[in-house]
């Protein structure tokens, strides 16, 4: 009895200490990610696992005055022909952290796939949902990071 409820807890332990928001790095690269680069990965080696929604954060410049945004594109060969970036939840700016939930598919369109997010600042403005066929012409953005939906 008490290794079966001891397992269940550290488990629990163990899921809520992995736990934390997906780090894009620092919003700091003058041009947008290459469209070359928005692709699936050969295998997922070093690919980050998501659920449905997963948090995401990026280091921005101290006190930020700009619009933050994060950009989710479903890596499938008819998004990545179309360069269709989702345009996430509004972002928490805290100092040099900015972060949101992010939403990888709906229900259960998009299980197994690949997304590619990244961070954007900006002077544009954008609506949550909005979809964007580029990048902003103006602004700075994260590297790009690859995920792969459980």
């Amino acid at each position: 009895m008490r290794l079966a409820l001891g397992f269940p807890l550290l488990l629990l332990f163990f899921n809520v200490c992995q736990g934390g928001p997906i780090d894009l790095g620092k919003v700091d690269q003058e041009k947008p990610p290459a469209t070359d680069e928005i692709r699936a990965p050969k295998n997922d080696e070093g690919i980050a696992t998501v659920g449905l929604r997963e948090s995401v954060a990026a280091t921005i410049a101290k006190d930020e005055t700009k619009h933050v945004y994060m950009l989710v594109n479903p890596i499938s060969a008819d998004a990545t022909a179309k360069k269709i970036w989702w345009v996430q939840r509004e972002v928490a700016k805290n100092g040099t952290g900015a972060e949101c939930e992010c939403q990888f598919g709906e229900e259960n369109q998009g299980k197994g796939e690949y997304f590619a997010i990244v961070a954007v600042v900006t002077g544009e403005k954008f609506d949550v949902g909005q979809t964007l066929d580029s990048f902003p012409k103006e602004g700075i953005c994260s590297k790009l990071r690859i995920v792969k939906r459980k």
